[in-house]
């Protein structure tokens, strides 16, 4: 497992990502490597072994961030704005069922601080996303929601 694994979950959730037509309007240019971004950034986060950090600035999140709310894809009445409600849970419902796929639920201690630790970190951008965290996660046990996704 370790890092490998959570940037090949990173990058299942970034196809799924994608594929969404609400979720996709905040990204330009899907030819990046975002999984491995985002991957490596969440290793990091969680063991405190630099990754990421060696390969971005630290002002790229927020940088990446800003160009997301300011996409051309966007609505040009929502030009600027940050992420939403809508948004957030959106996203948490496509990392955890991602991370099903990759096969992380099955350790359920790390899928627990996994869990926790999106729990927490989605409140940095928007501030009532945190309680639905448990709804987002559940949401991809469902195969009726998967089917119909």
């Amino acid at each position: 497992g370790g890092k490998d694994r959570i940037v090949a979950m990173c990058d299942k959730f970034y196809e799924k990502f994608f594929a969404d037509s609400h979720v996709a309007q905040f990204v330009d240019d899907t030819t990046e490597p975002h999984g491995q971004r985002l991957g490596l950034w969440i290793a990091e986060k969680l063991t405190g072994q630099r990754s990421w950090s060696l390969l971005r600035s630290a002002a790229a999140r927020t940088m990446s961030h800003e160009k997301s709310w300011s996409c051309p894809k966007r609505q040009e009445k929502d030009m600027g704005k940050r992420f939403g409600l809508a948004d957030c849970r959106t996203w948490m419902r496509l990392f955890f069922w991602a991370a099903r796929e990759e096969g992380l639920d099955r350790h359920e201690g790390f899928f627990s601080y996994l869990f926790a630790f999106i729990q927490s970190f989605v409140a940095v951008y928007e501030r009532t996303a945190p309680p639905f965290a448990k709804e987002s996660a559940d949401w991809s046990l469902d195969l009726n929601n998967i089917e119909s996704y």
